[in-house]
This record gives C-alpha cells, sequence and structure tokens, in this order.
C-alpha cells in the first residue's frame, strides 16, 4: 500500500477504534450484530485548466466558479536538474489565482508540465536529481498556498522514471500535510494502462485526456487495467470551431453534456476540462451541463433551450417550454435554486421577485419584455459589430427577440438583419444609431429597458 493510502488508512483506523471503544459495552448488549455501513463515495470533481499565459485577460476573480470545484493552474515546467521553471508564469499569479479561489470555496492545484518538455522531465527525474525536484515542487505547492499537484509528462516517458516520481512525491506530499492532492494527466499514447494502474493507489485520481472521438475507448483501457472508474476523470476539450472538421472536441452544450452524462452513469470521479481559455465568456452555453453536473445552479438547463423568436409573458401557475428557459436564466443569475420544471411555481416567481428588486425593475414576479430582456442580456459585455460571431452574439439576438419586435434567428452571426435590429433598438431608446453595441446598449438591454412601442410591464 502507498504512503498515501496507507496515511488515509491509519486515520479510517484510528476513527474506527475511538468508536469502539465509546460504544463497546453497547455493542456487546446488543442482541443482532451491527452492520457497518460503507464509506461514502468521493465528492465528484470538475477541473478547469486555467493557463497562466491568459491570466492578465481573464484575471481570476472573474472567473465563472459554479462549473468548477477545482481550478488547475497551468503551470510551471520542470528544469533538467530538478529546478522549476515559471514559463507560463508571473510573479504575482500564484497569489492573486489562491486568494480568487479560496475566496470562491474552490481549491486551485498547480500543474507540472505540459506537452512538449519531455526531455526536462527525464532529466529532473534522473535519480541523482529526483529528490531535489521533489522538495522543489512540495516547497512551491506549500509556499503558494495551492491545495494539490498535478503532474503532465506527455511525451517522452521513462516509465521507471515516472513511477518513481509519483510515488515519491505522494509520500513527500503525505509528509507536508496528508490533505494536499496529488493527480496526475494521462493518455494512452503517452502513459500505458499498465503504468497508470502501478500508480493508481499513490495518487487522488488519474485525469484521462479524453478529449478525442474515441475518448471511451481512452476511459475503457484504464478500467480494463484494473483501474476503477472513481479513480478516473473523463476529459472534456473545451476548444472551439463548428465541430465538423473537428469531431474530437467538444464545441457544444451537448458534446459536454453527453460527457458528463457518462461520468455520471459510469461512477467516475469526475471531468476535466481543458481549457479557460476556449470558453465564450461566462455565457458560454457548455458551462451549462458543468454547472448542473457539479451540483450547483440550472439542475436540468443541459438539456433546455433559450432561443426564441419571442418570449411571451409568464404569470405564476404558466406551464410551457420558455418558464424553463427563464427558469435557467434565474439560476445562472443566483436567484433560482431549483430544477427547470417549466411550470411558474411558487420557487420561480420568488426568484423572479429576487432578480427585479436587485436590477431594478417593477417587482411584480411576472415575466413580462422587461424582465426577458435583462434576463436573456445578463453577461459580459464585449463591443459587438458586424461581423462578429459567438455566444455573446447569440445572447443579444435574444435580448433583442425579447425586446423589439425583429425575430431574429439566433445563430451567434452579426449579420445585416442583428445591425437592422441594433439600430432600430438604439433609435428608439435615443442612443445614437450606429449599429454598435457598446457599454451604452448592453446597459439598455441589461437594465430591461424595452423599445418605445413595446409593452413597459415587467
Amino acid at each position: 500500500m502507498s504512503v498515501r493510502a496507507g496515511v488515509r488508512a491509519r486515520l479510517r483506523q484510528a476513527v474506527a477504534m475511538m468508536a469502539m471503544a465509546v460504544t463497546g459495552a453497547a455493542m456487546l448488549q446488543a442482541v443482532t450484530p451491527q452492520i457497518a455501513q460503507a464509506a461514502p463515495a468521493p465528492a465528484r470533481i470538475a477541473l478547469a485548466y486555467y493557463p497562466g499565459w491568459i491570466q492578465d485577460e481573464l484575471p481570476p476573480e472573474e472567473i465563472d466558479y459554479s462549473a468548477w470545484t477545482h481550478i488547475m493552474h497551468f503551470g510551471i515546467y520542470p528544469n533538467s536538474d530538478g529546478g522549476l521553471g515559471w514559463d507560463n508564469m508571473e510573479a504575482q499569479y500564484p497569489a492573486e489565482a489562491v486568494r480568487a479561489a479560496h475566496a470562491a470555496g474552490r481549491k486551485i492545484n498547480l500543474v507540472i508540465g505540459s506537452d512538449g518538455v519531455g526531455a526536462r522531465f527525464q532529466g529532473a527525474t534522473r535519480p541523482e536529481n529526483l529528490a531535489v525536484f521533489i522538495d522543489n515542487i512540495v516547497e512551491t505547492v506549500t509556499t503558494h498556498g495551492y491545495d494539490g499537484v498535478d503532474i503532465d509528462w506527455e511525451e517522452d516517458l521513462v516509465e521507471d522514471r515516472y513511477i518513481a516520481l509519483i510515488k515519491g512525491l505522494s509520500q513527500a506530499l503525505d509528509r507536508a500535510d496528508p490533505t494536499l492532492e496529488l493527480t496526475t494527466d494521462v493518455i494512452t499514447a503517452f502513459v500505458s494502462p499498465a503504468v497508470a494502474a502501478e500508480i493508481a493507489d499513490d495518487v487522488d485520481w488519474i485525469n484521462v485526456m479524453s478529449y478525442w472521438s474515441w475518448w471511451r475507448d481512452e476511459l475503457s483501457a484504464y478500467t480494463d487495467a484494473g483501474i476503477g472508474a472513481n479513480k478516473l476523470a473523463v476529459g472534456i476539450g473545451l476548444y472551439t470551431g463548428t465541430g465538423d472538421e473537428e469531431p474530437y472536441h467538444d464545441v457544444t452544450k451537448e458534446r459536454v453534456a453527453e460527457k458528463t452524462a457518462y461520468a455520471t452513469a459510469g461512477g467516475h470521479r469526475g471531468v476535466l476540462a481543458w481549457s479557460l481559455q476556449h470558453l465564450d465568456g461566462q455565457d458560454d452555453p457548455r458551462l451549462m451541463p458543468l454547472r448542473e453536473y457539479v451540483g450547483g445552479q440550472g439542475k436540468g438547463c443541459a438539456s433546455v433551450g433559450l432561443n426564441y423568436p419571442a418570449y411571451p409573458a409568464l404569470t405564476a401557475g404558466t406551464s410551457r417550454a420558455e418558464v424553463a428557459a427563464a427558469q435557467c436564466l434565474l439560476a445562472a443569475d443566483g436567484s433560482y435554486g431549483g430544477r427547470a420544471t417549466g411550470t411558474m411555481d411558487t420557487g420561480t416567481v420568488s426568484a423572479t421577485r429576487r432578480f427585479q428588486e436587485r436590477t431594478g425593475l417593477p417587482v411584480t414576479g411576472t415575466v413580462a419584455a422587461r424582465t426577458w430582456t435583462a434576463l436573456l442580456a445578463a453577461g459580459t459585455t464585449p463591443l459587438l459589430r458586424s461581423g462578429a460571431s459567438g455566444a455573446a452574439v447569440s445572447r443579444l439576438q435574444r435580448a433583442l427577440n425579447a425586446v423589439t419586435t425583429a425575430r431574429l434567428a439566433v445563430d451567434g452571426q452579426f449579420g445585416p438583419n442583428t445591425t437592422s435590429a441594433v439600430r432600430g433598438y438604439q433609435t428608439s431608446r435615443g442612443l445614437g444609431a450606429d449599429g454598435v453595441v457598446g457599454a451604452k446598449t448592453w446597459a439598455a438591454l441589461q437594465a430591461g429597458r424595452v423599445a418605445d412601442g413595446r409593452s413597459q410591464s415587467p
């Protein structure tokens, strides 16, 4: 048994012995034998890889933490002499990222490695350098306040050195603090299932980089080697594109939902996602199934559509598909903690009132034009003009469908029809009809200010 497994086993044994001492007399008097309860399954995890090279563009305090249990801070590289190279990090990055993650109630682990640094791993894990390398990792993790470390050795793997690194690092982390987590990233092309099985007891879980169309085969290869599914995290590739030319990239909400459902049904430890740089802001639809997976906001929202040519008024007791859309939007805002049921029940009406009060709208509990507009426009406020594309454009188009009679196709493409609808809205609000969506236009939409001639009902 590894030191990591052994320490935790001894803790469990000590707790069990104390319980036996306290309840011994009662147990002797019992007529029927007591059956020990099984230990609870580990909590599911959802990992977001956060590269240092985007930290200035996406400051850690602006990350949407509702979809994640862990931030994987990526990363630093091994040096061939056993030192560490801060290739992707500025000096202030660790403190900023650790502070923000902990403030959000999330763990943050440091990633060591990447593709292209296999030769550096080889040098760092030579027998004469291994102890220094491990000491440097532990010191860096503990000094900066990380909650654990992830080893990402992707090519030129020397199997016996990799195994020695994982086992030695596991022991060193347990000596420093048994609560520190240790994980490793694998794919069969780099880390064979047999080697992964050799170190499975020394890590908290194993991250399978299952980003390609054969992702199920990758996961099966490791379970066939005897590694329990509860030790494996399912990889999600948050890349961009249409998905036609790159079918192995998880470019749609449905593909992400397929993997979270697979992880749930298979009893896997969780999911990992590479990476935050490929998300289209906090309103990227692919975050919906991830939020639901971690048990956060928007339960049932992974399969709920938001795109309609118009948005009807929803009063208490209404049951229709658009109610589920409103519930998911309220959940994303943090106003609603229930499931997407499609019925304007008491909880949904109360959530609507909370949203209206916070937004400065008349507090009625009815989702009408102004509330729809504010809900649909909520999120980041990028500058958008003709030719733009992406999730923010789709969000704009939905809001325009609620606030005008444009009936736009919600396709994420800022074309002539969207430009015309923007100009019409700007004219009605006295904003200057340039067809460009800047801060003032976003502010009007997010405040639920409807176009002249539309109902002023909230």
